[in-house]
């Protein structure tokens, strides 16, 4: 996942913001807290609908989360709330 984030066309900040949240998530699962981990990814999951529920640009603008990478991250972050479960 943090490949996946590390290769989308975003802003230095929003990239470390993203690996930030995922390792958080990452070491919560880890440390057994599968249920703060499970809100942590909703809170994720939160900002990508959002982003998925505005309109289209007319002009695309570079460094912005556009809607098909904000649904990859979504599809992923579904994936793995599932293999918690």
């Amino acid at each position: 996942m943090r490949a996946t984030i590390d290769s989308l066309d975003l802003t230095a900040a929003k990239i470390k913001a993203f690996d930030t949240r995922v390792d958080n998530i990452i070491k919560s699962i880890q440390k057994g807290k599968v249920d703060k981990a499970k809100l942590k990814v909703d809170k994720f999951e939160t900002v990508l609908k959002n982003k998925l529920a505005k309109p289209d640009p007319k002009k695309v603008k570079p460094k912005k989360l556009s809607k098909t990478d904000a649904q990859t991250l979504l599809d992923m972050l579904n994936t793995l709330l599932d293999n918690l479960n």
